[in-house]
């Protein structure tokens, strides 16, 4: 069980004297080479490591050192501090140039209480800097289209040698680069979506390795992504389809060895352009592949004379923006790519496959279980000499469940649609029959919620071995039909490839508990309850990255803000999210910028009372309200916070505080003058169960009244990091007014609870937490009636959770701090409706977008939604036993907390948790046999811990020894309470007496 903290104990503590390791440059990966960093600002952060068994280590100084042109052309001057080794930019350093190549290296000088160290410096980390943002138009390159295939063919000379050669290229919707025949990476579906009309991302490839003296080529397979099939960025009822969306723009430079250089750029002239296999794409509704029509050699220079289908390209002025921008003939400002790209990070191969009961036809079909829910494609291998005719169609359907009284592995919401059989998803009412005017046989295409998500592959059929992948279609499935192949072809497991595709987001915690199975009084008794709780919670995030945070991966794939900020906090303990939601940031920006005047969404408004607004799918594209719900619109100031919380990088919070700001003025004036609380009833506590929709057991207006005062208090907290003190003081004044109002006007003294309905004895599970985390009750009494409300009403309801997904961030960490962490086990080991255990028994392996699943509602609902996903935060420190302190002085992970919860202490009797924080892996590993707890615990140099010293149910503690040494024994009759820990790895042993 704590395999994975001892390997990251073994990486972190290797046996050297002291060094700084894993650099990183401008947020990227710990030592990735950066391509397009910013010339200004450069940020840098490091590790430091010292010898194995070296405890209470700390950093005195640093310095860090520039290279360019083999020279150290730039040293900072000797830093002083122990924590300043992440994120760092106020370094002195001068601009740099653009497109230009750099290393950089830190020195460090550690010591302890006992010994210094000279300064001892890291090895050096590469990185590039970003294009001149006129970079593009300087050098004339254009965008360009014609087609979904195009190339063109270029010299370099034989005589020298190439030393640099950097390629900038971005397509919309979405794009391939091939260099000479090779895909120049391996990231899927580039650039990230983005606001289109406001920032357009390019990508950066070092292709140094892909070219070759004499001829070369370049290709670009474009299809339409996002960008190409919404009714705002690039709608398919305009004159060209989607056509006319389709279009690149590229500018290569090339450095030769003798110092002279060759650009390659996007052009009417030298470019080429031809329909390529892929004849149909649609990213919900899947896309037709002719593999007849495949050459797949056709970007190399060995066919530059096959000139045969290829034809001209011409200048394109994409499309974007609604007729209330003015027609905007060029698109948003072209920036570099800042974080990690969309990859296939895992595979799964079939674990099952069957003939669906009673089929008959004059093909086959079988269905494909992967055994997981994921979000992406599968891939398509046929054997040589199969025997299958060329142009045979073979179409390939993706759901999330089986129904066994259909023949299809049909998905939520369509088994009452009875008029096709292709695979459907939620709403897929039969009288739907509108599309965007490029419908084609048996292909169903209507708007986004009903993504139709069939493949079809024409097989070549020449003998030789076919693979498929598909290029611009993405599904959310577990399942996978394959019709059309001759009854004579007997298929194998291995046919068809489940591939999971999501933002490559670097794991950096792991969670790791006993294998317990269920109980309570009607347990099924499924197995290892927890670990697939968690895991289910794991897959969706990582369902739901697809450059901006989505809410399934099925259906709508939008950025719903609702379940972007609700899941937030819980991202960040397991994966490296900062790059990301720096993204994130920016894309809500600039839909804030353009405003909802833009899209017309706030016409009749007054504009006093719409500025500043968010709508509720960030980017926006016509679906939800503008201005959002204000719970869904919190999300900017709420992953703001968050954000500090896990990074204490303050550059974001600096480049986002203006619209911050405008958001919280945007609530400030929409507030009712009466209440001094923000009411607006909306979405509210959404899902809870037995309400696909807002929750009947939570007044909505009190949801948005508790995010307005606790944002309040985060842009009081905001304000403070970045020293705008007369901002801080004033938002903390209205904060402190807001939890008194909040209490004032929600709280029921006769029910000892807030926000009671009709027929609700103490307030829903969500009201009475929420309030709890606001810390509204104004005294001792008050607040513990709260929580005996609060408890009881999880008893009442048999240890059911009843929550929608605002609950779901409140109620476990609610109460567990009042000492009722047995509850909170309680619901989490039920395997009975409704609760996440319950979702595990019905063998999910994603979280249910409803309590029910598909089986206790009609409706049914998507198999992978993250929006419920808030809880694991507290599974993590709860069970895990580990959580950051953080507020305006002290910073991310620089001090942690060891306090697992003591009824999962005895309940569970062993667990572990382990995070590559910014300073470093901290971890703890804690096992209780019989009497005696041990814990041991990892900390990072630059941090500290305190290792809570608490009592066990039915277990007194008696003494207390670190690392050996005896620290309390309560014959000393005096409260230790927490003690603190230096860095290095530590063992605490807890006696007791129980």
């Amino acid at each position: 069980d704590n395999y994975w903290y001892l390997v990251a104990v073994a990486v972190l503590l290797p046996a050297i004297a002291a060094e700084p390791v894993n650099l990183r440059t401008h947020v990227g990966n710990r030592g990735e080479v950066r391509l397009s960093v910013p010339v200004t600002g450069l940020r840098v952060s490091w590790e430091n490591v010292a010898a194995a068994g070296t405890h209470n280590v700390v950093q005195t100084s640093f310095s860090v050192q520039v290279m360019s042109s083999n020279n150290w052309t730039w040293t900072s001057q000797s830093i002083s501090g122990s924590m300043q080794h992440t994120n760092l930019t106020d370094l002195g350093m001068p601009d740099l140039d653009y497109d230009s190549d750099y290393m950089w290296r830190v020195g460090t000088v550690l010591s302890t209480s006992s010994a210094s160290e000279v300064e001892t410096w890291s090895e050096p980390l590469k990185f590039s800097t970003m294009l001149d943002p006129n970079a593009f138009s300087s050098h004339e390159a254009i965008w360009i289209g014609g087609n979904n295939q195009l190339r063109t063919e270029f010299s370099l000379p034989s005589s020298v040698s190439i030393s640099r050669a950097r390629l900038h290229v971005s397509g919309l919707g979405a794009f391939y680069m091939f260099v000479n025949g090779q895909q120049a990476s391996d990231h899927v579906m580039d650039p990230p979506q983005t606001v289109y009309t406001r920032h357009v991302t390019y990508m950066t490839y070092d292709i140094q390795s892909l070219l070759q003296s004499g001829s070369n080529m370049f290709g670009v397979m474009l299809g339409n992504y996002k960008f190409g099939y919404t009714d705002v960025w690039c709608n398919m009822t305009t004159a060209n389809g989607p056509d006319g969306c389709r279009t690149m723009i590229l500018l290569a430079k090339i450095t030769l060895s003798n110092g002279t250089s060759v650009t390659i750029t996007s052009n009417a002239n030298d470019w080429h352009g031809r329909q390529g296999p892929v004849i149909w794409d649609h990213l919900f509704h899947g896309e037709t592949f002719d593999a007849r029509m495949d050459t797949p050699d056709w970007a190399s220079p060995d066919r530059v004379s096959d000139t045969q289908d290829w034809g001209p390209v011409h200048e394109m002025h994409p499309p974007v923006g609604p007729a209330s921008e003015g027609n905007i003939s060029s698109i948003g400002m072209l920036v570099p790519e800042t974080m990690p790209p969309i990859r296939v990070v895992e595979s799964f191969p079939a674990v099952s496959m069957y003939t669906p009961v009673g089929y008959s036809g004059s093909t086959s079909r079988y269905v494909y279980d992967f055994g997981q829910n994921v979000a992406g494609f599968v891939t398509l291998k046929l054997p040589s000499n199969h025997g299958i005719p060329a142009g045979t169609e073979l179409r390939i359907q993706h759901g999330e469940i089986t129904y066994p009284d259909t023949l299809d592995s049909y998905d939520t919401y369509c088994r009452a649609n009875t008029q096709s059989k292709d695979l459907r998803h939620e709403p897929c009412k039969p009288h739907q029959t509108y599309g965007f005017g490029h419908e084609i046989k048996d292909r169903y295409v209507g708007d986004f919620n009903c993504a139709n998500m069939t493949n079809v592959y024409i097989v070549r059929g020449d003998g030789k071995p076919e693979e498929y992948t598909p290029f611009f279609a993405a599904a959310g499935f577990r399942y996978a039909t394959i019709t059309g192949l001759p009854t004579a072809f007997k298929p194998s497991l291995q046919l068809l490839t489940s591939r999971f595709v999501h933002t490559d987001v670097t794991r950096v915690g792991n969670l790791s508990l006993p294998a317990v199975s269920a109980e309570g009084t009607k347990t099924n008794g499924t197995q290892d309850v927890l670990n697939r709780i968690h895991h289910m919670v794991l897959y969706s995030q990582m369902s739901n990255l697809w450059s901006i945070p989505t809410d399934c991966p099925q259906r709508e794939r939008r950025g719903w803000m609702g379940d972007a900020q609700v899941s937030s906090h819980g991202a960040m303990l397991s994966f490296d999210m900062q790059a990301f939601y720096e993204n994130f940031f920016r894309d809500m920006r600039d839909d804030q910028l353009r405003g909802c005047g833009s899209m017309g969404t706030c016409s009749g408004k007054p504009q006093l009372l719409t500025e500043g607004s968010l709508a509720d799918v960030v980017p926006f594209d016509g679906i939800g309200g503008w201005p959002g719900c204000p719970v869904w619109q919190v999300a900017y100031i709420v992953i703001l916070r968050n954000y500090w919380t896990h990074y204490g990088d303050k550059a974001p919070l600096e480049e986002h505080y203006d619209g911050a700001k405008a958001l919280m003025t945007h609530f400030q004036r929409n507030a009712n003058p009466v209440s001094g609380l923000l009411e607006t009833p909306c979405y509210g506590d959404w899902v809870c169960v037995d309400a696909h929709g807002p929750c009947p057991r939570t007044p909505a207006a009190s949801v948005t009244s508790f995010y307005f005062v606790q944002a309040l208090g985060f842009m009081s907290d905001i304000a403070t990091i970045l020293g705008r003190t007369a901002d801080a003081e004033q938002y903390a004044k209205e904060h402190s007014e807001g939890v008194v109002n909040y209490h004032k006007r929600y709280y029921n003294a006769t029910m000892q609870g807030y926000s009671p309905v009709p027929g609700d004895t103490h307030g829903s599970q969500t009201s009475n937490s929420m309030a709890l985390a606001l810390g509204a009750p104004p005294d001792d009494a008050t607040r513990k009636a709260v929580e005996d409300s609060l408890n009881d009403n999880i008893k009442q309801n048999d240890y059911h959770l009843t929550f929608g997904i605002v609950g779901s961030a409140w109620t476990f960490p609610t109460l567990a701090a009042a000492g009722h962490g047995d509850s909170v086990l309680s619901t989490l080991l039920s395997d009975t409706y409704p609760g996440f255990g319950y979702m595990v028994q019905q063998n999910m392996t994603t979280l249910c977008e409803n309590w029910a699943c598909q089986f206790h509602s009609p409706g049914g609902g998507s198999q992978n939604h993250i929006m419920f996903g808030a809880f694991d935060g507290w599974m993590i420190s709860g069970l895990g036993g580990m959580s950051t302190t953080s507020n305006t002085t002290t910073t991310a992970w620089e001090h942690f907390t060891v306090k697992p919860d003591p009824f999962a202490v005895k309940k569970l009797m062993k667990g572990s948790y382990m995070l590559n924080t910014r300073f470093g892996v901290a971890g703890v590993s804690w096992e209780l046999q019989q009497d005696k707890l041990e814990t041991q615990v990892s900390v990072p140099i630059g941090s500290s811990a305190s290792v809570a010293h608490q009592d066990l149910p039915g277990c007194l503690l008696q003494e207390v020894l670190e690392d050996g040494v005896s620290l309390w024994r309560r014959a000393n009759l005096q409260d230790l309470g927490a003690s603190t820990l230096g860095s290095g790895v530590h063992t605490v042993v807890h006696q007791y007496t129980c």
